[in-house]
């Protein structure tokens, strides 16, 4: 695993908005892995659903992650 990899995957096990209250956030769905999921999966089925193809879902979905955490998350 490369280190943006591994900043990527850091960045999916915290909550959505680094609010530590809710001692819950991943069984709730807040945090950015559940958020990524959700939105990756409704663009392939928006995607499917207009007749296009995806050959490598699994690619695609990585991409779409890498793309949200890219221009969602402030770098430290």
């Amino acid at each position: 695993m490369d280190a943006k990899e591994y900043r990527i995957n850091s960045w999916l096990d915290s909550p959505v908005d680094n609010d530590y209250r809710d001692l819950y956030y991943i069984e709730n769905g807040n945090d950015n892995h559940s958020f990524c999921n959700m939105f990756a999966s409704e663009l392939i089925d928006i995607i499917n659903s207009e007749a296009f193809t995806i050959k490598n879902k699994n690619q695609f979905r990585d991409d779409v992650i890498e793309l949200i955490y890219k221009y969602s998350h402030e770098p430290r």
